[in-house]
């Protein structure tokens, strides 16, 4: 029997840092963005209140993520904060959004014309909360049941992280513990298998806080009927050397013929092909 699980899934997040106070007419803030499982270029835009006042570079990062640098040369007095977004995506994530807010109180320097200085301020919102898992892939049955650990990555999540399941055959699957605190963690997922399947059931996982929610991830489900030599559902030969066949239902077959059986003996099972 198996368990398998996709990759964690792909995701954008960035961070900016806070710049206050205006030096040779300009102030800059860095935006570090954080990628995984990203394919291709990763862009970053700026729209919003004056967003002419405000330049980004480079153009683009690779894959792997990296810095942005958000140059603010303020050319308009204001004593309240503009909005800019500053918006940043990848071709095959959800994009991530950031709030910048700028304002200069009018001073200029006493040299170099009408150079900006003091008092201004380019300033980011906290970096959006998200939720992602990975899972390890569970090979082989034990004790009529696999189980598979998830491990849950948090940032700046609030409150108790979910798991619901849903989709194919969810019911031969349980999940402890019901929840993790917002810092994340581990989740263990048991698959018991009821019923004999020779292609994949794929029923999705998705995690939920109060200010994030994951994207599904697929776990993948397969079973060919073997069980366990021990436990509730064992089989075990009426006499100890003597070889008793069964078929991948568990049905005792006196006279196999030709096949694909389980053959116990001696309170060992072992899946044997006769011809």
């Amino acid at each position: 029997g198996s368990i398998g699980a996709t990759a964690s899934t792909k995701w954008l997040s960035a961070i900016a840092s806070n710049a206050d106070f205006m030096r040779d007419g300009y102030r800059q803030a860095i935006v570090t963005v954080t990628a995984n499982g990203i394919v291709g270029d990763i862009t970053a835009a700026i729209t919003g209140d004056n967003d002419h006042e405000l330049t980004i570079t480079p153009a683009k990062l690779g894959s792997e993520g990296g810095t942005f640098t958000v140059r603010y040369t303020p050319t308009v007095q204001r004593d309240s904060y503009f909005k800019p977004v500053l918006t940043i995506s990848a071709a095959n994530a959800d994009p991530v959004s950031i709030t910048l807010f700028c304002k200069w109180d009018g001073t200029k320097a006493n040299t170099g014309g009408n150079t900006p200085v003091g008092n201004g301020t380019i300033k980011a919102e906290v970096a959006p909360a998200y939720l992602t898992c990975k899972s390890n892939i569970a090979e082989f049955m034990n004790k009529g049941y696999r189980e598979s650990t998830v491990t849950v990555t948090a940032t700046n999540v609030s409150g108790d992280i979910i798991p619901t399941f849903d989709g194919d055959n969810d019911h031969e699957l349980t999940i402890t513990p019901a929840k993790l605190g917002s810092e994340g963690g581990t989740f263990t997922v048991r698959y018991t298998p009821s019923v004999i399947r020779s292609t994949y059931l794929k029923p999705t996982l998705t995690l939920t806080a109060s200010n994030a929610k994951s994207d599904p991830a697929i776990f993948y489900l397969i079973w060919d009927g073997t069980k366990p030599s021990t436990g509730v559902d064992s089989i075990e030969a009426d006499v100890i050397g003597e070889a008793v066949y069964y078929n991948l239902q568990g049905v005792r077959v006196d006279n196999p013929a030709s096949g694909l059986y389980i053959r116990v003996r001696g309170g060992k099972s072992t899946k044997v092909m006769l011809k």
